[in-house]
Order: C-alpha cells, then sequence, then structure tokens
C-alpha cells in the first residue's frame, strides 16, 4: 500500500515537472512574442534571427525551428508555417559547400519549388527573401556562376518591389543594395548609381533601415570613385559618418568608419595626396583588424604599398607589403587580387628585383583576365537582350491588344451607328404607327359618338331591294336596342328579340340583313362595340379589357377581342393605350 502511494505521489511530481517545463519553454520561445504582429515589427529580429541561423549547429537547429513550428501550429498562421518551410531549407543550404555541386543544386532548386509556392501566397517578405537566396547562390556562392539566371531573378525581385513600401518591409533598401552591388560588380557604374539612390531614398522614409543606409552610401561612393569623380565619392563616405547608429547597431559604428576612412583614404593615393592618405589608412586597418575583416584590411594595406612606393620609403612599403601578403589570402574570397599582385609588380621592381616583377606582372594580368572574364560585360548585354525580347514582346502582346480593342471599338461605333439608324426609322415608324392609331381612335370615338346605325347605302340599280316594310321595321329594332340596352346581355339572341317585337323570326332576319348588310350576330356586335369604345373612353381604367367586354355583352374574351379588331382596326389594348397617350 506504501508502495504505491509513493508511486503516486512520483507520477503527480513527474507530471508536474513535466507541465512547468512546457510553460517554461513556452515562455522561453522568443517567436511567440512576434505572432499576430505585423512583419515591419519584427524585420529586424527576424533578419538576425536568419544569420544567428546559419551559426547554430545540429541541436540548435533542431530546437530554433521547433520553436517556430511551436508558433505555426498554436496560430494556423500560414506565414509562419513558410517561416518553418524556408528555415527547413535553409538548414539543408547549411551542409552544402562549394566544392559539392549536386549539393548546392538540390538546394537550389529546394528554394525554388518552395518559392513558387510562396508566390501564390501574399507573404510578400518572405517571397523577397527566398528570391533573394537564389540569387545570391547563383551569383556568389556556386563554383559555377548563373549570372544570367540572377539578373533575371532579380528583375522580377525588382518588379515585386515596386508593389510594396518600407513601411510593410523595412528591408527594401538591402534588395535595392543588393542589385545595385551586381551592377558595380559588372562596371555598369550608371545603373548602380541609380539602385543605391533608390536605397538611399527608402531608408530616408524609413529611420529603421538605417542600416541599409551605410552599404547604399559605401556602394555610392565606390561608383562614384571609379568614375573619377572622387568629391561626390568623398562626400557619400563622410555620409556614412554621419548615419545615426540605433542603440542594437552601435557596436558597429567603429567598423563603418574604418571602411569609410579607408575608402577616404584611397582615393587620396589615387589624387596624390599620400601625407593626408596615409593617416586615414592605418586608422582604417586598425579598425578592420578588431572586427577581423581582412580582406578590407588588406586592400588598404596595398594602398599603403602604393602610397609609400610613390614617396620613395620603401622600407614602409617593405612593411605593409608583407602584411598584405599574410593577410590577402585568409578570407575564403579574396578580393581585388589582380590589385595585390600588381602592387607586388612594383614594389619588386622599386627594389630591384625585376624577374620577380615580372612573375608578379604575369599574376596580375592571369588575376585582372580571370576577373574580367568573370564579370564579363556580355552577361549584361545576353540580360538586356533577353529584357529586350522579353519587352518586345510585351510591346507586341500590348500592340495586339489594342488593335483587338480598336477594332473592338470600331464593330461597337458601327454597331452603334446602325442600332442608332434603325431607331430612327423604329422611332419614325412608331411616331406614324402611333399617329395611325389615334387617326382610327378619334374615327372609332366619332363613330361611337353617332346616334344611330345608319342604313346600308343603296347601290345602283338595287333602288327596290329594301321594301318600306323592312325600313320601319329596322327603326323600331333600333331603337328598340338603344333605349333599353338589350345588347348587354350576352344571352340575347334574334329570336327573343322577334318574340319582343312580336313578328316572325324570319322577317326580323330579313330586314337586318337588307337594311345593315350584315346578320344578327355582327349587327348586335356593333351596338357593344359602340358601347366599349364609349366606356372606355370615359373611364379607361374603370374596368379591365375583360370587364369592358362583359359589361358590353361579351362572354367570350375572344370574341370580343376580334369584333373590336375588325370594327375599329385596333385591338382593346392598342385602343386604350393610344387613347391615354391621346389625352
Amino acid at each position: 500500500m506504501k508502495f504505491c502511494m509513493n508511486k503516486a505521489a512520483i507520477s503527480l511530481i513527474i507530471t508536474l515537472l513535466a507541465f512547468l517545463c512546457s510553460q517554461i519553454a513556452a515562455q522561453e520561445n522568443p517567436f511567440m512574442e512576434m505572432a499576430g504582429k505585423p512583419y515591419a515589427e519584427n524585420s529586424r529580429q527576424l533578419s538576425r534571427d536568419y544569420y544567428r541561423f546559419r551559426l547554430l549547429d545540429s541541436l540548435e537547429e533542431q530546437n530554433f525551428i521547433r520553436q517556430i513550428e511551436e508558433v505555426a501550429q498554436k496560430t494556423g498562421s500560414l506565414e509562419w508555417q513558410l517561416q518553418v518551410e524556408f528555415f527547413e531549407t535553409l538548414r539543408m543550404g547549411k551542409r552544402v559547400t562549394s566544392q559539392t555541386d549536386s549539393l548546392r543544386e538540390k538546394y537550389i532548386n529546394a528554394l525554388t519549388i518552395l518559392l513558387k509556392k510562396i508566390e501564390k501566397t501574399s507573404v510578400r517578405h518572405l517571397e523577397l527573401k527566398v528570391r533573394q537566396e537564389i540569387i545570391d547562390n547563383w551569383s556568389l556562392y556556386a563554383p559555377i556562376k548563373n549570372y544570367e539566371l540572377a539578373f533575371e531573378l532579380y528583375a522580377i525581385q525588382i518588379e515585386r518591389l515596386r508593389d510594396v513600401s518600407s513601411t510593410d518591409i523595412p528591408e527594401i533598401a538591402n534588395y535595392y543594395v543588393s542589385y545595385a552591388n551586381a551592377f558595380y560588380y559588372f562596371r555598369e557604374y550608371a545603373k548602380a548609381i541609380d539602385y543605391y539612390t533608390m536605397a538611399i531614398k527608402e531608408t530616408d522614409e524609413n529611420e529603421s533601415s538605417d542600416f541599409y543606409k551605410l552599404h547604399a552610401y559605401n556602394g555610392l561612393g565606390l561608383c562614384y570613385a571609379n568614375c573619377n569623380d572622387f568629391d561626390r565619392s568623398d562626400s557619400c563616405f563622410y555620409a556614412i559618418m554621419q548615419v545615426r547608429f540605433l542603440p542594437e547597431d552601435e557596436s558597429g559604428r567603429e567598423a563603418w568608419i574604418g571602411i569609410a576612412e579607408g575608402n577616404i583614404g584611397s582615393n587620396k593615393v589615387i589624387r596624390g595626396e599620400y601625407a593626408q592618405a596615409i593617416p586615414l589608412l592605418k586608422s582604417s586597418i586598425e579598425k578592420m583588424l578588431k572586427y577581423n575583416d581582412l580582406a578590407f584590411a588588406s586592400g588598404r594595406a596595398v594602398d599603403l604599398v602604393n602610397a609609400y612606393l610613390e614617396t620613395g620609403d620603401l622600407k614602409e612599403a617593405g612593411y605593409w607589403m608583407d602584411f598584405a601578403s599574410a593577410n590577402h589570402f585568409k578570407p575564403s574570397s579574396p578580393r581585388n587580387t589582380h590589385l595585390f599582385y600588381e602592387a607586388k609588380c612594383k614594389y619588386y621592381l622599386a627594389v630591384g628585383n625585376p624577374a620577380l616583377s615580372r612573375v608578379y606582372m604575369d599574376s596580375m594580368l592571369i588575376t585582372k583576365q580571370q576577373h574580367d572574364e568573370q564579370f564579363n560585360a556580355m552577361v549584361l548585354l545576353r540580360m538586356e537582350q533577353k529584357e529586350s525580347a522579353k519587352n518586345q514582346q510585351a510591346f507586341e502582346r500590348e500592340k495586339e491588344r489594342r488593335q483587338q480593342a480598336q477594332l473592338q471599338i470600331m464593330i461597337l461605333t458601327v454597331s452603334l451607328m446602325v442600332i442608332f439608324c434603325l431607331s430612327g426609322v423604329l422611332f419614325v415608324f412608331y411616331h406614324r404607327k402611333r399617329a395611325a392609331y389615334r387617326v382610327l381612335v378619334r374615327k372609332s370615338q366619332e363613330w361611337a359618338a353617332s346616334a344611330t346605325l345608319s342604313v346600308v347605302p343603296i347601290k345602283e340599280g338595287k333602288e327596290q331591294s329594301i321594301s318600306e316594310g323592312d325600313r320601319q321595321l329596322f327603326g323600331q329594332l333600333q331603337q328598340l336596342l338603344q333605349d333599353e340596352n338589350l345588347y348587354r346581355d350576352a344571352t340575347i339572341s334574334i329570336e327573343v328579340i322577334a318574340r319582343r317585337m312580336k313578328i316572325n323570326r324570319s322577317y326580323l332576319s330579313r330586314a337586318i340583313n337588307n337594311c345593315s348588310g350584315k346578320n344578327f350576330n355582327v349587327y348586335i356586335n356593333e351596338f357593344r362595340i359602340r358601347e366599349a369604345i364609349k366606356l372606355m373612353s370615359a373611364d379607361d381604367k374603370k374596368f379591365s379589357l375583360e370587364g369592358f367586354a362583359t359589361e358590353t355583352g361579351f362572354n367570350d374574351r375572344r370574341a370580343f377581342y376580334r369584333a373590336f379588331r375588325k370594327q375599329t382596326g385596333l385591338s382593346p389594348s392598342d385602343f386604350r393605350s393610344h387613347l391615354l397617350k391621346s389625352m
């Protein structure tokens, strides 16, 4: 029993510990604080996390990704799920070295698949980041560079940037700087200056982007220096020293001042201002060594070698030549190797060793050729040709679209003209028809208003066809119908009227036929139609058309319509509508 109680207590303690650990782990998840906030609020921290992730070991990687997965699961956010996939892909990229072409190709393919997935969403900041990672791999890290594809992706990247602002994505300036750098390496300085300037403009609109302003000013200064506009170049480097550093970036201030001093010193060496250049270059090297930037320090040492050679101080030139030689090839990607060999060539010529000078002259020419081949202007030319062809296709599509639009407009115009003409013709016909209908309405009203139905006109040679008896009998019939409105009775018949008049049916029928030229039904319907016209003219809304038919003695709506049209030339509805319009 005691053992069971101890076991239960242990289980409870373990459960509580697990719960507390999970709570602590949740509290320690730094990404939880970012969930639900706009990307702009988290951009700087996420950018640091991207760089931090590349330095983590395997266990730290797993914990890093687990934390992001936790945010994605708890929030159900597609954006955070895509973040998980991005870091999983970056994890694959960390296993790639510059010597493994196949692995790097797999990595780039995985990034491309992820990019296509992200492009279907609205997570624009991640789309830009993944596309930039692909660009960097093709242009910086791959053993065999694919600058054409990189520039094609750059063109898409810049197009996407037009749809966003630095308020939403603060690092927009960085993408412009990256594109400008690509043009700088290919010595397309005018285009590079345009994009560096755009980057600075973006940072002016967003103070949190000052970090990218430093890169933009530095690139702009280098472009102006290569264009021999040293005054503008120096102003850009001096501007670096004036940039306001955020508290979290304050540690990098000295490095950027070192970069600015070194570049101003290089400009002064080219100008021949050696006395001013030397202290700037030494100060720059001292600062950059603190940050272990051996590539930049080595480059400035080469500038010092050139400065001291020009002033005839071979001892100092030798010291800095040794410094450059010891550090130039330490970075994984040495920069401006042809300038390094050129300085060695000059130095050994100055110290009286022409044989060694020629060796380094050959090395300088080889590395210069390699540099020129790597950043061959033909790449940009082919890219521009592709872009031109793409623009031409777009122009042709737009031209075709405009032609189709013009054709549609022409067809529409002709159709409208035809419709207008037809409408005019129909309008004329309508008014003529309406006028004719009004004439018929007026004549019908005049006919209905006449006191009696006239005897049928006597045809020539038929004077004796109507007897006096028939005339008298027909007159009596008319008077009876008018006085008593017998025609309103739908059941009235010639037999009923003959009995009422106390005459033979045959005599009455003959009198009607001889005097009116019609049989009894047609004759009695004329009375009904006359009454219907009077009623409609007095108040056309008193009855419906069926009501008018019933009121005037018709028990069949179709018979009323036939009789009315036969007598007036109009249907009852046409009569009433034109009666309304004519009143």
